[in-house]
């Protein structure tokens, strides 16, 4: 009797089960779907760009260009619809030509999502789930440039060791250097570099402009009056005015006259200002700003102290600060001239001195005008073959 009642109920079982599955797979509007509803996927998209070119001074309109394909193909228009674990490169154009680590430097920090490499010229993001904001700030590179005597040879100054890296010949002519460069400076409102020669035998000292398209120097200045008598000695220094004026310092002898000068950009001279009093700048002659652009300092040398002269750029004012030599293996103040200034975007102040004793030897130093220290930092050149002059900071982008 047990075994009747445990069949029949197995065969009810059954057809229950059978005809319950029966039925589900039969039913016309039942899908798949409805038993394993499908996950929709979330895309991310680029919420806000933001370039700062506030320390970018070459040419052009700074703009982004986007690649989906690993840097095989860029596009300026913004992608849209990103997933998560995509892969979006981002470079910068200035709307002629893209722009690359050897001439700015670059910070993506401020974006929302940090990039492999947030000081790279190409950000790499990769999406995660949320929408991406991008940043990016780019600022010129500017280096520090110095120029053989006899070679017209440019080299980049590596402050951590003193190296020479070769970087072009100024050309007089097609076939011929232009040597004996004195006094160096970058204009960033016509970007032309302005340059000024040295008196050597029957030739004078002269003011020129070099193209960094091609390295062509181009005469501005020949130093004759209207009796083709030379205005002046040297051109020890320069530097450019708020006015886009080319401020010198000048040798003048016969009877020896130290001055400030200002050239237009043609290469007129407009104006000549002495130095005067009882303790004036008389040799070397280095030139650049002090603490704003309406203060210089002028360097001196050849003297029983190594002075740094303060003033405004009328010469009313002038304050004398004598420095302590400090890290020179040669501390006699008598065999120095401080021959070039740079005062760079820090703050900092640098000076390349000639040093006159059993050969002419050249050095980078600091000067320090809080302390009045003037601080060794390498000697780049042993020997009148190895002769540098025109100190001078020059944008990467510029040549």
């Amino acid at each position: 009797m047990k075994m009747r009642k445990l069949a029949l109920y197995a065969l009810v079982c059954g057809w229950v089960f059978l005809n319950v599955n029966c039925g589900k797979d039969d039913d016309p509007n039942t899908t798949s779907d409805d038993v394993n509803p499908p996950v929709s996927e979330v895309f991310y998209n680029i919420t806000q760009t933001t370039i700062n070119d506030d320390a970018y001074t070459a040419p052009g309109e700074l703009s982004f260009l986007y690649s989906l394909n690993n840097g095989g193909s860029y596009t300026a228009e913004i992608p849209k619809d990103l997933s998560k674990g995509d892969e979006l490169w981002v470079k910068i154009n200035n709307g002629e030509v893209d722009i690359y680590e050897e001439d700015f430097y670059f910070d993506w920090s401020g974006s929302s999502i940090a990039p492999a490499d947030t000081e790279s010229d190409v950000a790499k993001f990769v999406i995660k789930e949320s929408d991406l904001t991008i940043s990016a700030s780019v600022t010129d590179k500017v280096e520090l440039l110095v120029s053989n005597r006899d070679t017209g040879q440019f080299y980049v100054l590596d402050l951590t060791d003193g190296g020479l890296t070769p970087a072009f010949t100024a050309m007089k002519t097609v076939e011929e250097p232009l040597i004996r460069i004195r006094g160096v400076v970058y204009n960033y409102n016509d970007g032309q570099l302005y340059v000024s020669t040295t008196s050597f035998g029957a030739d004078r000292s002269k003011l020129y402009s070099i193209d960094p398209t091609n390295f062509q120097a181009k005469l501005r200045n020949e130093n004759n009056d209207e009796n083709d008598n030379k205005i002046w000695e040297k051109i020890t220094d320069l530097i450019i005015s708020p006015e886009n004026s080319i401020l010198a310092t000048l040798e003048i002898q016969f009877p020896f006259v130290s001055a400030l000068a200002s050239f237009d950009s043609s290469g007129l001279l407009n104006e000549s200002i002495d130095f005067n009093g009882d303790d004036f700048p008389c040799c070397g002659l280095g030139l650049t700003y002090g603490g704003s652009n309406q203060e210089i300092i002028v360097g001196t040398g050849n003297l029983d102290q190594i002075k740094i002269y303060k003033s405004n750029l009328t010469l009313t004012e002038l304050e004398v600060m004598v420095l302590t030599m400090e890290g020179f293996s040669n501390e006699n103040p008598v065999d120095y001239e401080i021959r070039n200034l740079i005062h760079n975007d820090s703050g900092i102040i640098y000076a390349l001195l000639h040093e006159f004793s059993e050969t002419t030897n050249t050095h980078i130093a600091q000067v320090d005008l809080e302390n009045n220290k003037l601080i060794h930092i390498h000697q780049i050149g042993t020997g009148g073959q190895q002769r540098y002059n025109g100190l001078a900071a020059i944008p990467a982008y510029a040549f």
